[in-house]
């Protein structure tokens, strides 16, 4: 519990000290969801790049159809998510629950 409450405090604290990091949560109850993790980076304006990191290797994306595609996903995904406000406040409160649960159990 203490690692998931000193991770959690990390969360908070990246979105506090650095204001282009947004954090959203995405439900478990969310209809859309992805099993790989996905990274998009615009390099110029209109031009993007995807890094997709999978079980058998990474792969960096480039053509515009396949990156096109993904920014699709990932804009369901963040469509999906909770705002970022009511994100860092479910992670708040989920830190302030593994406090209790570690403090109850000294």
């Amino acid at each position: 519990m203490a690692t998931l409450a000193e991770q959690l405090e990390h969360l908070l604290d990246l979105a506090a000290r650095f204001e282009s990091v947004r954090i959203q949560v995405l439900p478990s109850s969310s209809p859309v969801a992805s099993s790989i993790p996905l990274y998009l980076l615009e390099s110029s304006p209109g031009k993007m790049v995807a890094w997709i990191d999978m079980r058998s290797g990474s792969a960096l994306v480039t053509g515009p159809d396949d990156t096109a595609e993904l920014r699709v996903l990932f804009e369901r995904l963040e469509g999906a998510a909770l705002d970022p406000a009511a994100s860092l406040e479910l992670i708040d409160r989920k830190r302030r629950e593994a406090c209790t649960a570690i403090e109850t159990s000294l």
